[in-house]
């Protein structure tokens, strides 16, 4: 969930994207509240301090 800066237990969230791990079992969804817009640049910011450790590309959804 990218755009929220408290922790959370429920919400509403849009999928703007999907990151594949080309060396992990293990694809992400990249998930937004409504009316937050991230660019596949800023979700690539946003996520590399895990994905530094795998292959991966960002496949982003129509917003």
């Amino acid at each position: 969930m990218l755009g929220v800066g408290v922790p959370i237990e429920e919400y509403f969230a849009r999928i703007i994207g999907i990151i594949h791990r080309h060396n992990d079992v293990e694809d992400k969804l990249v998930a937004v509240p409504e009316g937050i817009y991230f660019t596949k640049e800023e979700v690539a910011k946003a996520v590399d301090f895990q994905e530094q450790y795998f292959e991966y590309h960002i496949e982003m959804c129509s917003q």
